[in-house]
């Protein structure tokens, strides 16, 4: 267990040192940091795998469990030995924005970092050039991942879908309800992952479209109006008599019940709505605009709209409450609200328009690439699709809740990557396929600098297997001769028994790993500068 307080305990702070650190050395100890890190990594790469147990800050709580390699390397802020700390951080870096973009494949990039970079410091002993290396291993990745798009399949069909969620979810409970939610919503639905109070998992389905945010006001529990008319807004009510204009437009219109959708409301403005409750005329409620951006709020305004027609009023087209028309209110067959959501049922909108807008946001959702944009997107699908589900992970104790939400996300974010991506053969099958395209390339180099790329992608390849054998209790040599020899023999964690990889998960952690490594070989120097010392208080002392 990774005991956060005695390491701060035992630290000293070797940062004020200012220095440089030249070749050899630098590169020895940027390898000791690597190791470490990958020390407490590596227990956590299969689909069996052996938990990290991190201390918390204070005694009195139970410890985080953890077997996500980017979480595991974010919660090591920093190794004592300083030029240690170079190593591990950039390898720390590297799994970080990995996990961002694809959610998977931090254990494995670990494992392929670490032999890149090792193998490279000993052609560097041998007088190589780190430059030409790095050249020719990124030529040789990109031969590597054209041929790992080759065997790219389709994650297609119930039992490929389950074998799929139980080799990245090593829970048969939380595997088989994420199986069954994501068979209910689909790869883009919008899904809700709660800890809940039982020791099981088990999963809430809703209908309607499901908007963040809910209500206003202190009020907590649900309030359901049936043929509900909506104002759409950005604004900030914050006087009673900016909303009379709306709630006379109502009673002209003989509406019953009326949902305003505002960004803030002042307590007299809440008041007033309230005191709706009890009218047999018209009834008020006041619901938040979803989004904690304004870039995010204009979006689920104009998915509103689409979805309940009429159109919003908005401060920079200079609407004001005192100009609302009949035209600007949209219809809904039900509208349910709680201190949380606001789900609409039976939107009035034009059901042609949301479909065309719909698919406009997957191709964007297609097209995009940066994660928090891609998931965005996906979001706003989810929210226009038919339905909302919540898996609640259950547990025994805090910690186990915790580790099962975080277990479930990551296996969620994994899944959706494979059913848009595809799978590949699992076990580190996929990396080993690719030793025959390196060994024919081994044979047509030219120059020693070549060879040597080969050579250290030859083993890098290799390298996953080895380690997830090593995970599983079994030699990697004595696996890979039977697998060699056709000869019969356990081997747990292969794709013949049912163990697939994400493909994007593979691929990325391949990239960023081979792209990483190659980059800091060519690291020639390290130079610290000189720190102040960190004082406890403000006057300096302590």
């Amino acid at each position: 267990m990774i005991d956060q307080q005695q390491l701060a305990q035992n630290y000293s702070p070797p940062r004020q040192r200012a220095g440089v650190l030249t070749q050899p050395e630098a590169h020895r100890a940027m390898l000791r940091g690597i190791d470490k890190l990958l020390a407490a990594i590596q227990p956590t790469l299969g689909p069996r795998p052996r938990i990290v147990g991190i201390e918390r800050g204070t005694r009195d709580t139970s410890p985080e469990l953890l077997d996500d390699g980017a979480v595991i390397a974010r919660r090591i802020i920093e190794l004592p030995d300083q030029y240690e700390n170079i190593g591990a951080m950039l390898l720390r870096g590297m799994l970080w924005r990995l996990s961002e973009a694809v959610g998977d494949g931090t254990a494995t990039a670990a494992v392929l970092y670490r032999t890149v970079f090792a193998e490279g410091l000993s052609y560097a002993a041998a007088g190589g050039d780190l430059t030409q290396l790095r050249r020719h291993l990124e030529s040789g990745l990109a031969a590597i991942i054209t041929a790992l798009k080759s065997q790219v399949m389709p994650l297609a069909g119930t039992a490929m879908l389950a074998d799929f969620v139980k080799s990245v979810c090593d829970d048969d409970d939380l595997a088989q309800s994420l199986t069954e939610i994501l068979e209910v919503t689909g790869a883009l639905g919008l899904i809700d992952i709660q800890g809940g109070q039982a020791r099981t998992a088990r999963c809430a389905y809703f209908e309607g479209n499901f908007f963040t945010g809910g209500r206003h006001g202190a009020g907590s529990g649900a309030i359901e109006f049936e043929e509900a008319a909506l104002l759409l807004t950005d604004f900030d009510l914050k006087e009673p008599d900016a909303v009379l204009p709306v709630l006379r437009l109502a009673l002209r219109e003989k509406i019953e019940n009326l949902v305003v959708v505002a960004r803030n409301v002042a307590e007299p403005v809440a008041a007033l709505f309230a005191r709706s409750a009890t009218s047999s005329r018209l009834r008020v409620i006041a619901a938040k605009t979803p989004g904690s951006t304004t870039l995010a709020q204009a979006d689920a305004l104009h998915d509103l709209v689409i979805l309940t027609g009429g159109r919003p009023l908005l401060e920079a087209s200079g609407d004001t409450s005192n100009t609302v028309y009949p035209g600007n209110l949209g219809y809904a067959r039900r509208v349910w609200i709680d201190k949380n959501y606001l789900s609409i049922r039976g939107g009035r909108g034009d059901l042609r328009q949301l479909r065309a807008h719909i698919a406009e946001l997957q191709k964007a959702f297609e097209a995009a690439t940066e994660t928090d944009i891609r998931k965005g997107l996906r979001d706003r699908i989810g929210r226009l699709g038919s339905g909302f589900a919540i898996l609640y992970t259950g547990g025994s104790t805090a910690s186990e809740i915790e580790a099962r939400v975080a277990m479930t996300k990551r296996a969620l974010r994994t899944t959706r990557g494979a059913l848009r991506h595809g799978i590949l053969p699992g076990g580190g099958l996929a990396l080993l396929s690719c030793r025959d395209l390196l060994q024919r390339r081994l044979g047509e180099s030219r120059t020693p600098d070549e060879r040597a790329a080969c050579n250290i992608l030859l083993k890098t390849v290799a390298a996953p297997f080895g380690a997830l054998a090593q995970n599983a209790g079994y030699e990697a040599p004595a696996l890979l001769a039977q697998m060699e020899h056709g000869l019969p023999g356990p081997a747990p964690f292969c794709s013949f028994d049912g163990i697939h990889d994400s493909a994007a998960a593979q691929i990325e952690a391949l990239r960023y790993a081979v792209a990483s490594a190659a980059l800091a070989l060519t690291v020639d120097a390290i130079v610290y500068r000189k720190l102040p010392e960190l004082a406890l208080r403000p006057d300096g002392a302590g």
